[in-house]
């Protein structure tokens, strides 16, 4: 192997917990812990911000390989995907997906390539959603499950009658997890956001995670830094340069702030360098393997948009967090001041003999 196809092999196989997503992870591990079956929590973030690793994680530290017991399952994970022929999202593909994850003896049998499994899917298109869907509750009650994980869950956006049918999927998962006795984790960029505006039956009963991109502060550009020192360590060890220091603003900017950015930017510029017969990575490299200026313009946008009703959010939160109540008197009352504590009367000096 050449070293630039080392270094990617590298690339692909370190994971970096990145001062971000530790905070996440711990977040959203303590979240799970005080969450009540039927509330939901959701991770969400920019694209490539290391979401989907962090369920992998949170599932990983539910799942005791001491456990003797087979059909026990903390955890399950469903990915939603708009798979439908038209593109849409489909809530019955979906229900059979979650069947398939929950290892269900009869729905979740999964695809081979043979006879049976052909057979198997033909029933599975007969087979109505309103059947389905008491057997995924079923099965969840019936392995103990804890939590639901679903990633991917913005293509909810593209439900067929858009974002009202979008809020009533939301609502429909919701009841799942409270009638099985789940937690319902969502986990999606920040095009989820619009979808969870949607939908006022969560409020109260939602938890935030946030997996942030690094900004423009003095602890961010430090901690963004030192990822890049720790790429820069990978480059030195397969090729002998290491120069990507000198190029932090260049990268931090191009990647706008955002890990996943970063990383898979390094592997296409690596696979250039590669291609070109270089025996280090250049400027020039990074400049060819940089996405358009129209993909960066559309990825910002986004990222901007989320950043904002995050903002808003927690705005809202403070506020109503500082409310105060309100001591003013009704129109048409007059009020009067009170001289003496609640349930005390006033002293009275009443006549010999009785009160008269």
């Amino acid at each position: 192997m050449e070293w630039a196809d080392r270094a990617i092999t590298s690339i692909l196989r370190q994971k970096i917990a990145h001062r971000h997503w530790r905070h996440a992870l711990a977040r959203a591990f303590a979240m799970l812990n005080a969450c009540a079956p039927g509330e939901v929590i959701y991770i969400t973030g920019p694209s490539r911000a290391g979401k989907s690793r962090l369920i992998r994680e949170l599932s990983g530290t539910m799942k005791s390989p001491d456990h003797d017991d087979e059909a026990y399952m903390p955890c399950f994970t469903v990915l939603a995907t708009n798979c439908s022929v038209r593109g849409s999202f489909s809530t019955k593909a979906f229900t059979i997906r979650a069947l398939e994850a929950i290892r269900h003896p009869i729905y979740g049998m999964g695809l081979c390539d043979d006879d049976w499994s052909i057979e198997r899917l033909r029933l599975l298109e007969k087979t109505s959603e309103g059947v389905l869907r008491p057997a995924l509750e079923s099965a969840i009650i019936n392995r103990r499950c804890k939590y639901m994980f679903v990633d991917e869950a913005q293509h909810l956006m593209y439900a067929m009658s858009g974002m009202h049918a979008a809020a009533a999927i939301l609502d429909s998962w919701k009841c799942l997890a409270q009638s099985a006795g789940i937690v319902l984790i969502l986990v999606g960029a920040y095009p989820l956001l619009n979808v969870l505006k949607q939908s006022p039956h969560l409020l109260g009963r939602k938890h935030e995670v946030h997996i942030p991109r690094y900004r423009e502060t003095r602890e961010d550009i430090l901690a963004f830094m030192e990822i890049i020192a720790f790429y820069d360590r990978i480059l030195h060890e397969h090729s002998g340069f290491s120069n990507l220091r000198d190029w932090d603003e260049y990268l931090f900017r191009g990647s706008l702030g955002c890990i996943g950015l970063l990383q898979s930017w390094l592997r296409d510029a690596l696979a250039i360098a590669n291609a070109t017969g270089s025996d280090k990575l250049t400027k020039t490299h990074l400049r060819e393997a940089q996405i358009s200026a129209s993909d960066r313009r559309i990825i910002e946008e986004e990222i901007l948009e989320g950043e904002a009703i995050m903002a808003r959010m927690e705005d809202e939160t403070v506020n109503k967090s500082t409310l105060k109540p309100d001591k003013s008197t009704p129109p048409g009352k007059k009020g009067k001041k009170r001289r003496t504590k609640p349930f005390q009367k006033n002293p009275r000096r009443y006549p010999a003999g009785g009160r008269g």
